[in-house]
């Protein structure tokens, strides 16, 4: 079968189309035609090299993915072949303490399709049936595919702030898949929502998925800039990281929130303590999400409450133009590849 992978870290050009083998279903998995699949930051990372993350090669890439139920395992109920499916994006191991408790995110097993184990973006795949989701019946597999990470990241970031109605929130980056799911799911509680991006045209475009206003943060002073659209932001939601990570503990509410699920500009960053414990700030990490989390999310898609955003939608063959959109941050939502 088809797929798209590399044989080596580096730029795009690493990526490579190819044929490799479709290993034998398990009776615990299930088979699926995949039609489209989803590319995240992830992908990105893993593509160039994360520290400490090592590689079987051929290595082939991505985490999310949508289509048709192709075979199931002789130990599988529920699901039957023909079923239009998305998948939960990682694997866990089922047995521990925390997936027990339905925290599998936190198992110590606990690796994402495409990082620390085989991705999607191949023309079939087999994964355990408790991977396996009906696509809501509104819903287009290249939809589908642009769901599962980004949303469920979402809704996790959000039960873990716990915000209040009329809070005043800052989504930071908001062109980005979790941004936007970001932005519908506060607005959905009540919340006021601001949001930081790279030019105005992604301003505006966030607005019109629900934010109240927003600053270009190419701009200088734009966190001073910030205090003339919002006096105060309680909670603030981040993937970029490193930098804009010193402005960001200035620019918090005392007694306010950071919940941080990324770092795409860097991970070291700088950070004055004094800031943390003197006005009693909390960062709060957040790293995916559980099924509950996706099952609520798509609950969430299913009432209207999420418009997802596709920036574009590509032949899996053009994966390397892709990740170079993605990485030149030409994009405003998500970029699915078609099977």
């Amino acid at each position: 079968m088809k797929a798209v992978y590399i044989n080596e870290n580096g730029p795009p050009e690493v990526i490579k189309i190819g044929e490799i083998p479709l290993r034998e279903l398990k009776p615990n998995e299930v088979r699926i035609k995949v039609k489209a699949a989803g590319i995240n930051h992830l992908d990105i990372w893993v593509r160039k090299g994360l520290p400490g993350l090592s590689l079987k090669f051929p290595h082939v890439l991505g985490a999310d993915a949508a289509g048709i139920v192709e075979e199931i395992g002789e130990n599988v109920e529920g699901i039957k072949k023909g079923d239009k499916v998305l998948i939960y994006p990682a694997i866990f191991c089922g047995r521990c303490e925390k997936c027990i408790s339905g925290n599998e995110n936190l198992c110590k097993e606990y690796k994402i399709f495409g990082e620390r184990t085989q991705g999607v973006e191949s023309e079939y795949i087999n994964v355990p049936k408790e991977n396996v989701f009906l696509i809501p019946e509104n819903i287009s597999f290249v939809e589908a595919a642009a769901i599962p990470l980004a949303l469920l990241t979402a809704v996790q970031m959000v039960e873990k702030a716990n915000p209040e109605p009329g809070m005043n929130c800052l989504v930071m980056a908001a062109g980005s898949g979790v941004s936007l799911n970001l932005i519908q799911i506060l607005k959905m509680i009540k919340c006021n929502v601001f949001v930081t991006a790279g030019n105005k045209e992604k301003i505006e475009r966030a607005k019109w998925f629900g934010a109240d206003d927003g600053i270009v943060y190419t701009e200088d002073n734009w966190e001073k800039k910030l205090k003339n659209i919002c006096e105060k932001i309680d909670i603030i939601f981040d993937h970029t990281g490193k930098e804009f990570w010193e402005k960001l503990i200035k620019i918090v509410n005392w007694g306010g929130k950071i919940v941080i699920c990324g770092a795409t500009s860097g991970y070291d960053a700088r950070i004055d303590l004094r800031h943390v414990f003197f006005r009693q700030i909390q960062i709060i990490g957040s790293t995916m999400g559980t099924r509950r989390h996706l099952l609520k999310g798509l609950e969430y898609v299913k009432k209207g409450f999420i418009k997802i955003s596709i920036s574009k939608v590509l032949n899996f063959e053009k994966a390397q133009e892709a990740h170079r959109l993605i990485e030149e941050r030409k994009v405003f939502g998500k970029i699915v590849l078609k099977f």
